[in-house]
């Protein structure tokens, strides 16, 4: 974002904020917030930048349920927002199905299977792939 004047940035960050519900925590430091307030905080840096791709790398690992289950709406809606590309990485079934156009299956670093949602929940599904109510951690 060099070269962006100043109230370019405020406003790009105070846009962010509000967008992931943020505002009050605006004035802590990093040490001041908790797990899943900085993982929030660091999808709001990515949003500043305002991105082609985004990578988020199980974002959604250190919330607790309820907290969990809000920020896979927040994510889902953001991404039809902003029409971006999201590479979502995950172990959890059930954010793979909410949040997947498309979902790849690996395993060692080699893909397995890959295809829409309907690929999952009506074809041929590799042997990674179980049915589940939950995480498979």
């Amino acid at each position: 974002m060099s070269g962006e004047s100043k109230e370019e940035i405020d406003r790009r960050v105070r846009s962010a904020a509000s967008s992931l519900g943020l505002e009050p925590l605006l004035e802590r430091k990093p040490r001041q917030l908790s797990g899943g307030q900085m993982q929030r905080v660091a999808l709001g840096r990515a949003l500043v930048r305002d991105p082609d791709v985004f990578l988020l790398d199980e974002p959604l690992s250190n919330l607790d349920a309820k907290l969990r289950v809000r920020t896979r709406e927040e994510i889902a809606t953001l991404h039809a927002r902003l029409g971006a590309t999201m590479i979502f990485v995950t172990h959890d079934q059930v954010e793979a199905m909410t949040l997947g156009d498309r979902i790849v299956i690996m395993r060692d670093g080699w893909i397995q299977q890959a295809g829409g949602r309907w690929t999952f929940t009506t074809g041929r599904r590799t042997s990674l792939w179980r049915p589940s109510s939950g995480s498979q951690r």
